[in-house]
């Protein structure tokens, strides 16, 4: 007998998360396909914050079988915890126009704006071009406008038009997943 699916499902490495971004764009495209637009828009900017946050703990060191929910031997929280306090501490969310702040875990433009700070800060040090680092915020932008992770809760049902420019910059976010942190 197997045992149970969440434990079956492991703790997160950053393997898992950057595969989860692949397989969240491909269902998004299926549920486009199908027309589903609320799914597939949702799971677009689902993989986008992945994508963030994958290339964000790729700047800062991590491995792919490196754990992103546990705390290191010496105590130090987790990098999940690590990035989202960080998150809180530089780039506090201003309150939306509309419905409520992003959480800093789903925050997306707050993880754009962490890794653009990890790359142009010691040690690291590489800091993204000037054109591709607008572009990634352009990007995180019409996201962060359309999409929320309280989504899973709705039944609206967006345009064509605003599941196209998420679609777009998913597909943006996919095609450039390694530029965003080499």
């Amino acid at each position: 007998m197997l045992a149970p699916f969440l434990t079956r499902a492991g703790s997160d490495t950053l393997a898992k998360l950057e595969s989860a971004a692949t397989f969240r764009f491909r269902e998004a495209n299926k549920l486009r396909a199908r027309d589903e637009p609320l799914g597939a828009l949702y799971l677009y900017g689902y993989s986008v914050e992945i994508r963030l946050k994958a290339a964000y703990y790729r700047v800062v060191g991590l491995t792919p079988v490196d754990l992103i929910d546990r705390p290191n031997t010496l105590g130090q929280p987790s990098p999940r915890k690590h990035a989202e306090s960080q998150i809180k501490l530089l780039f506090p969310s201003p309150s939306p126009a509309i419905g409520s702040a992003p959480a800093a875990g789903h925050d997306i433009s707050g993880w754009a704006k962490l890794l653009e700070y990890a790359r142009a800060n010691p040690p690291i040090l590489r800091p993204l071009s000037l054109i591709f680092g607008k572009t990634l915020m352009s990007f995180t932008d019409v996201v962060a406008d359309h999409w929320r992770e309280y989504l899973r809760y709705r039944a609206n049902k967006p345009t064509a038009s605003e599941l196209k420019h998420v679609y777009t910059a998913a597909r943006w976010f996919s095609r450039n997943r390694v530029a965003l942190w080499r």
